[in-house]
């Protein structure tokens, strides 16, 4: 993820804007009236259950995994390494695929608040809810839903406004206008969505605006390069060995018998 994705290309403009923002997110109007409540913001670009990001994330770590296990667990000897193709099924079996999704989403969540804060200024406080399927979902995806603090919504909206709000419109305009598929419970026009309070907003409007500054699209491969991605942590958290090791044992087992019966037809 990175700032800037061909949205806002003017040095200028951005300098003065996270100047701007570092002062409206630090500073005591940042949080808002007491007790104002957090809003809901949409993650659509890491998609849910059937994405294809979120298995290329699992296979590739999954690949890692092994190739360190192999080079550890199985160097000196005492154990037999299965085939590499083999260790890499049992590793992909032995995980928790629900669990590591949302534990895919809490670090994927990490990482855009590590962009907010690095490539913006901006002290997010985007956390983690939960992984939703909603109806019309394509392949059974879903979107990741966070909080955002009020704060952070408004240091987006200054960020938005160095240029007029005319990268926020046509984000809009791309998600809810004729080329992004008409939509009648959103309005088209940018006055309409920075005029609105923003207790007024709803999980998908805020995901656009987050969009307009923070590259949300796991598939293109912006994760790997964002700081604050670290998936291992999600995969030893999903990962269950009690089932590796069941599934070794049997491996181990099989491996016995296929043996004995060979030794058998050779002396027969």
């Amino acid at each position: 993820m990175t700032y800037g994705t061909g949205r806002h290309r003017s040095a200028r403009r951005a300098r003065t804007g996270m100047e701007q923002v570092a002062g409206l997110a630090t500073g005591d109007e940042a949080g808002g009236a007491d007790g104002e409540a957090s809003l809901e913001v949409f993650l659509p670009g890491c998609e849910g259950a059937g994405g294809r990001g979120w298995k290329l994330y699992l296979a590739a770590t999954v690949h890692h995994v092994a190739i360190a296990m192999a080079m550890t667990r199985f160097a000196d000897g005492r154990e037999a390494a299965p085939d590499f193709g083999e260790l890499v099924e049992q590793i992909d079996d032995s995980v928790d695929k629900r669990k590591f999704r949302a534990e895919f989403a809490r670090a994927y969540c990490a990482a855009v608040e590590s962009d907010l804060t690095d490539w913006l200024g901006i002290e997010g406080g985007l956390r983690f809810e939960r992984v939703i399927s909603r109806k019309g979902d394509v392949g059974g995806t879903g979107v990741i839903v966070a909080k955002l603090p009020p704060r952070s919504v408004r240091a987006l909206l200054t960020l938005s406004a160095c240029d007029g709000h005319a990268t926020l419109d046509r984000a809009i305009r791309h998600r809810f206008g004729r080329d992004g598929g008409s939509s009648e419970r959103y309005a088209v026009d940018v006055r309409d969505w920075v005029d609105k309070p923003l207790r007024d907003w709803d999980g998908e409007e805020v995901g656009v605006l987050l969009a307009t500054f923070v590259e949300l699209d796991v598939d293109r491969g912006t994760m790997g390069r964002s700081t604050g991605f670290d998936l291992l942590p999600a995969f030893r958290n999903s990962f269950s060995w009690r089932r590796f090791e069941r599934r070794a044992r049997f491996r181990r087992l099989a491996e016995r018998r296929r043996l004995h019966l060979l030794n058998r037809l050779k002396f027969h």
